[in-house]
């Protein structure tokens, strides 16, 4: 979420130029090379969507129905299901779209023996004005997602191989980011906030916005017994369960295997901190009176950060800070 690229685009037209720039120029996220610039294809319009593909992709990559069904799926279920649980995001481009942005710099960003895979980022400085009072020149100025691009070859590594793996997932990230995008975006131009979200919490609602993804396609439901028989029933329940709620219960079983070493609101976005705020937040909204979305509704919603947001919303179950711990 903290790196960028930057596009400059004329929707008129099939190609649009990006810049790829991981981390600005010295340490500055609103600061881009001019020799950064690629060219961005635009590979599909939807109604919540506008998917753009890196010209400097491997060859072979996903075709334009593969894309043109990632983006339908963003509008028919991520987009419906994370506005209902956190809110509308802003529009700061004017266009009603979201960009989905397929680019190797995602890619890139996964070392070729890493025991871990980035599975895409959104980048807050987006959001912001590239010119004005205090600019971000860096900025895109308007609401987007970067995505990896099928590499066959393992030009760069062999996370993403799989055609058919690379679709499944890709769903699934659009759900944790489009919930980073609402929760920045409200914060923003909504409610006020004086900073953004404690990292711990926003990335434990973008967790939640997976599982509830999960109950989404498969049918089940929170509070109901999913045991292994109803996830192990036959090859569409438990590729529901794979593609949407595993890395849930990975994360969590990463902090169970090492608890007085973590917190679920530890000033960190490790593994193990957050499958433990994912549960955590699962845990307070099973036990609280009212629908789940007046709840997270009110966390996005708010001026507030971490567990004085937690306290504020489901009425100080936290009655002091209580330690940090830091992994």
């Amino acid at each position: 979420r903290r790196r960028h690229t930057r596009y400059i685009a004329d929707w008129s037209s099939d190609v649009c130029s990006s810049d790829l720039n991981g981390d600005g120029v010295n340490g500055n996220p609103c600061v881009a090379n001019a020799s950064d610039y690629h060219g961005a294809r635009v590979a599909a319009i939807t109604n919540r969507a506008i998917v753009l593909v890196d010209t400097l992709s491997p060859s072979g990559g996903l075709t334009t129905a593969e894309l043109t069904s990632i983006a339908t799926t963003f509008d028919t279920l991520v987009y419906d299901t994370d506005v209902n649980a956190f809110g509308a995001p802003s529009d700061g481009d004017a266009n009603g779209r979201v960009i989905l942005f397929f680019t190797p710099g995602v890619n890139a960003l996964t070392p070729a023996n890493a025991n871990y895979v980035i599975g895409g980022f959104f980048d807050s400085r987006d959001l912001y004005a590239s010119t004005g009072a205090n600019p971000c020149s860096g900025s895109n100025e308007g609401e987007m997602f970067y995505l990896p691009v099928l590499d066959s070859l393992r030009r760069y590594n062999s996370a993403y191989t799989s055609r058919s793996a690379l679709v499944n997932s890709v769903i699934n990230t659009l759900g944790h980011e489009f919930q980073h995008l609402i929760n920045w975006s409200r914060r923003l131009y909504v409610t006020g906030a004086s900073a953004p979200e404690d990292v711990f919490l926003d990335e434990g609602l973008a967790h939640f916005a997976e599982e509830l993804l999960y109950y989404r396609v498969s049918g089940f439901t929170a509070g109901t017994d999913i045991n292994f028989s109803k996830i192990a029933a036959n090859p569409t329940t438990q590729g529901d369960y794979i593609n949407y709620q595993e890395q849930n219960m990975s994360r969590l079983l990463s902090f169970m295997a090492n608890p007085s070493g973590n917190s679920p609101w530890a000033d960190n976005d490790s593994l193990p901190t957050r499958g433990a705020t994912w549960a955590l937040l699962r845990y307070m909204i099973d036990q609280s009176p009212l629908q789940s979305t007046l709840y997270t509704q009110a966390l996005v919603n708010s001026n507030r950060q971490g567990l004085d947001n937690l306290n504020f919303v489901f009425g100080n179950v936290f009655t002091s800070p209580l330690d940090r711990k830091s992994t």
